[in-house]
């Protein structure tokens, strides 16, 4: 059993404590009925905080799954340990929204087209935006529902079909190498850096809650960055600080970072 009270006692204050509290339901299920259980779609964050309380729970395994390898938005199936993962069906689908757009949708125009016929972003993995449309990973039981409900993404009219996970058209990830050197580990000072803009800039991004550490919403300017932190800013993508080095005669910090493009 797993003491609900005391762990949430210690979890962060901005962490949606309903989220924890479902994914856990699903793992007591797994381990107290023998059943088969799956998660909502979580990022990181969400995912690790899970699996460190559920780590060591009798009788049950589990695999993450989102549809493809590195999957950032995935689920975590529990399962008793009597069975094996390739006997575990993975209750996730994939589906393609398709139409003559005249130039590229972004993934907030496909998310909010989604989310407006009533679905909750928990119930959506990934969405991958191509020149034509898009593919993203949902729960399977929503896919007939998109199929006939889901007729336009802005003033563009769509056809929705399902497809494949292995016909998911996942990119190769571009990594743009970046050097330079900062005054501190400061997230503003960093993410300034990684992203060509200015810390005043970033500062108000970071107390807007645009920015996010190791999938983790940051408020904080100063907050303190360590060598292997992934930042990520809405609208603009992702860096890691990959490495940092010496000093220079000034005292500022030689930094490595890669942008994910």
């Amino acid at each position: 059993m797993i003491e609900r009270e005391k762990i949430f006692k210690l979890l962060d204050k901005e962490i949606d404590k309903v989220t924890i509290a479902k994914s856990l339901d699903a793992a007591e299920l797994a381990q107290q009925k023998n059943m088969v259980k799956e998660t909502d779609f979580l990022d990181p964050y969400y995912r690790d905080t899970v699996l460190k309380i559920t780590k060591g729970l009798f009788g049950i395994k589990h695999f993450v799954s989102g549809g493809y390898q590195g999957a950032e938005r995935a689920r975590i199936v529990f399962f008793p340990d009597f069975l094996h993962k390739d006997d575990v069906e993975d209750c996730i689908s994939c589906i393609e929204i398709n139409g003559s757009f005249p130039k590229k949708y972004s993934h907030r125009d496909f998310l909010g087209s989604i989310l407006g016929l009533g679905i909750s972003r928990e119930k959506l993995g990934d969405i991958i935006v191509s020149e034509d449309g898009c593919q993203a990973v949902i729960d399977d039981s929503l896919v007939d529902f998109v199929k006939l409900n889901l007729e336009k993404v802005g003033n563009v009219s769509v056809k929705v079909k399902e497809i494949y996970p292995h016909q998911l058209k996942v990119e190769d990830i571009k990594i743009k190498k970046i050097k330079g050197t900062v005054a501190s580990l400061r997230l503003d000072a960093v993410s300034g850096l990684g992203f060509g803009l200015s810390r005043t800039k970033l500062s108000g991004l970071i107390k807007g809650e645009r920015v996010k550490v190791n999938w983790k919403t940051i408020k904080n300017p100063s907050f303190t960055l360590e060598e292997g932190d992934i930042i990520s800013l809405r609208g603009k993508g992702r860096v890691e600080l990959a490495a940092c080095g010496g000093e220079t005669r000034k005292g500022r910090i030689h930094l490595e970072l890669n942008r994910f493009m």
